[in-house]
């Protein structure tokens, strides 16, 4: 499986921030032609990897309103069949973004 996450700032209207998280086989996020393959390079995701999704040039923060916090921003993660990542993968990314206001799960049927 592989994962769509949508940042939504819910102190203004639009625009979202959608993030790919696909495993080629390892975690790659990517957020249009931007590509960060975060950790070691090992197939399964890990805690803290969100963390650095936030932190990279290009990456989440650069994206976002300057003025947004994560108690204001609301994360659909978007669970599609297709790929290599794993329902441990799942649960990890799930846990990561705790710190989200509201965090929804929606998931594709194949």
């Amino acid at each position: 499986m592989f994962f769509t996450l949508v940042f939504n700032d819910m102190s203004m209207e639009g625009p979202t921030i959608c993030v790919d998280l696909c495993f080629h086989p390892c975690p790659v996020w990517r957020i249009g032609e931007w590509e960060n393959v975060p950790g070691d390079g090992l197939p399964h995701y890990k805690c803290g990897y969100v963390h650095e999704l936030e932190v990279r040039d290009g990456g989440l923060l650069s994206r976002l309103d300057s003025s947004s916090v994560m108690k204001d921003i609301k994360v659909t993660v978007v669970c599609h069949p297709q790929g290599h990542g794993t329902e441990d993968d799942l649960e990890k990314l799930l846990e990561d973004l705790k710190g989200y206001k509201e965090v929804e799960l929606l998931r594709c049927s194949d």
